[in-house]
Formats: structure tokens, sequence, C-alpha cells
């Protein structure tokens, strides 16, 4: 996925940060799908940005792609980690009209001084305001929010009887958030922990780290099951004809990605083998990043494991997705 969207996969023994890498991708780009528009009490946006501003909620509408209204380094060969979305969960659009014609950037939207914040779920973009390029770190970002729609940062709320000791200063926490430290925001009596997530001591971002070590804990149960059990998968491959001594089994990482599912392939015969488990199907992404994951939707059916009396194999037409 990441060389998919221009990015090079880094060279490294631990796939702990290539596989963040691939998160932190999906949850910076807004997937094209059609939402509906919450705007922020009192938002009026700027006359001269206005004509951007209509384009755009236009595309949100019509679930046009508005990675060319998103940040810049979109176009850096590394992954860029927003740094205000891994705390916050705030994404940065630009209100331009007309698309950069030449350069690195050809085919973005064209920026102003100021930017929109937003934020994005599955079915809506709530429209937070217009700032400058200083205002990452701004207080008053969150506070819409929770004036407008507490809703959504609540699972982030501390209890009502704990309080931080001093606030900190907009450049303080700019400062942290630029050391991968995170901070406290309090607005008003309310006290928040990074409703983005936050961030890790290396830069990632936090939930995108910890969703990797989901994949990476059923990547090493999978080996142990497969290696528990291999001698009946041999015996269920042969009593098909389909087995191959030379084979090697692998694991559907983008299908557990999107289903929460055990699925693995013979890569030489082709053939599917569905496991079952007592856990019911899931996705670690919303699904409407289930395209950017897996263009091919075919590739990501499944089979609920809670209904597999034993497992079960299936030929398959298609090679695997490399996350």
């Amino acid at each position: 996925m990441l060389e998919r969207h221009g990015h090079t996969f880094p060279k490294t023994d631990d796939p702990l940060g290539p596989l963040a890498r691939v998160f932190t991708l999906t949850r910076s780009l807004i997937a094209p799908a059609p939402r509906k528009i919450k705007v922020a009490s009192n938002f009026v946006c700027p006359e001269h940005l206005r004509l951007g501003y209509e384009q755009l909620l236009l595309e949100i509408e019509q679930g046009k792609d508005l990675s060319p209204r998103a940040s810049r380094k979109q176009r850096d060969s590394k992954v860029f980690v927003d740094k205000m979305l891994a705390d916050w969960g705030v994404h940065h659009l630009h209100l331009g009209s007309d698309y950069i014609k030449k350069g690195k950037n050809k085919g973005l939207v064209q920026g102003n001084k100021e930017i929109l914040f937003v934020y994005v779920t599955q079915d809506y973009v709530h429209v937070i305001g217009v700032f400058d390029h200083c205002s990452w770190a701004k207080e008053k970002v969150l506070q819409v929010v929770h004036d407008n729609w507490p809703e959504l940062i609540e699972v982030y709320r501390l209890p009502r009887d704990v309080d931080i000791a001093q606030n900190i200063t907009e450049l303080d926490r700019l400062n942290y958030r630029n050391s991968n430290i995170n901070t406290f925001t309090k607005i008003g009596d309310t006290v928040y922990f990074t409703p983005g997530g936050g961030l890790t001591c290396g830069g990632l971002g936090g939930a995108d780290v910890e969703s990797s070590n989901i994949v990476l804990r059923a990547t090493r149960d999978l080996g142990k099951w497969v290696d528990t059990n291999l001698t009946f998968i041999t015996d269920a491959l042969k009593v098909r004809g389909v087995y191959d001594a030379e084979d090697e089994l692998i694991f559907e990482v983008s299908k557990f990605i999107l289903t929460r599912t055990f699925t693995i392939q013979t890569r030489n015969t082709k053939m599917r083998i569905h496991i079952p488990s007592s856990d019911e199907p899931a996705s670690l992404v919303p699904p409407s990043i289930a395209p950017m994951i897996e263009p091919n939707s075919a590739k990501y059916d499944y089979i609920s494991p809670t209904v597999l009396k034993n497992i079960y194999i299936e030929p398959v037409e298609y090679s695997i997705q490399t996350v």
C-alpha cells in the first residue's frame, strides 16, 4: 500500500514501523465516500475563501477524493505523521479553488494563508473553523469540538474529579508535540487526553502503533497455530489433491486488517484456508478506508470464523495483496 501511494517501504527487520505507517497513511487520507456536513455554530467562512469552501462542501457531499486539499507533505517519500491529527484527531484542508499546474505539488489544490480544520467520521465531516498555519496547537480548535460535538471526544475525557496542576501554553504544547510528548488539554472544567490517540516516543501515532501490534500478535498466534496443526493442514490438502511439498503458507494480512479473520494462502497451489475462531469479525479501520488497504473488495470477502467447525479450503484466483 505504501508504494501504491508513492511512498518508499522502509528497509528494516522490525515490521512494526512499516506497518504503523500503513495505518498512519490510512488515517491521514480521508477515504472518498459521500458524507454529510456539520458546521460549528458561529462559523462564518471568510469571503475570500468562499469559492474554495463551497467547492469543498460539494466534494464532501459527492464523496470526492479530498487528498488534493490535504497536507503538501503527502508527496514526501516517507509517510508524513501529522502530529495534530495524531494528538487531537483533527484534519486540515486547503481552501483554494484552483489546482497547482506544475512542480512537485502538481495536482494539489493551491493553498492560502488560512486552512480549514475538520473532524472526520465515517458519515460526517465536522467543520471546526478557518485558522492560520500557526494554529496547530491552538486550544480553541479543540474548544470548538468540545462546544459543538462533545460526543466525538467523550471517550478521551478524564474522570471529573481529575484535574491538571497547570495549563500549558500553545507554544509549550507545540514543542511537546514536536518532541513526541503527549499532553492533557483542559477545556473549561473538562480535561482531555490525546483525542487522536497520541504519539509514541518514536514519533508514530499511538493508535497506529496499537493497531500494528494487534496485527503482529495475530501473526505470532497464527504461526503457533500452524506449527501445532501442520500435519492436519497437510492431510487436508492431500485429500483435495492440492498438496505441494515445496509450497508456502502465507498469512493474508490485509484480510485480517479488514475483517479480523484468520486466513492463509498457499503460494503455489493458490488455495485459501479459513481458520475457525471464537472471535466475531471486525475491522481495524473504518469501512470507508477498506479500499485503500485492498482495492479489490472480492479479496476481503470472508467466512465468519465462529460458524466454522473445522478449517475450510477453497481455491483463489488472485495473488496476495501486499499491505
